[in-house]
């Protein structure tokens, strides 16, 4: 590259490492990026995917204890949708929404369909 990556770049190098299993770029890539923001626990949550996709537990066990060493804590994942012109944002384990327990039982109908065809969670 005629210059050097930034943030962007490396956490998109990052990204792809945990698509592809790369751990050993993926290492460089975090490493280079903890240099740039060491607060920032999307670094520390790819590379633990990376790390747990190839069984390697010990690897994943010192990446949250060197978060909670740091004081780095996970952003809770959040998605949001528009219904009828509304929009309403979920957090994960969130039980605020006047309709959770709806939402929850369709969410296990929907995880009971997916298990039935053969779906297996890596969480």
């Amino acid at each position: 590259m005629p210059m050097g990556a930034d943030e962007a770049g490396w956490g998109a190098l990052l990204n792809a490492c945990r698509m592809h299993g790369n751990v050993k770029i993926g290492e460089c890539a975090a490493d280079r990026l903890v240099e740039l923001d060491p607060s920032d626990s999307g670094i520390y949550v790819l590379m633990s995917q990376i790390y747990a996709s190839k069984r390697k537990w010990e690897q994943v066990k010192k990446l949250r204890t060197i978060m909670r060493d740091r004081g780095i804590k996970k952003n809770p994942g959040c998605s949001s949708i528009e219904v009828d012109g509304k929009f309403h944002e979920f957090l994960v384990a969130d039980v605020s929404h006047v309709r959770s327990e709806d939402i929850y039982a369709v969410l296990k109908n929907i995880y009971l369909h997916l298990k039935s065809e053969g779906y297996i969670s890596i969480a």
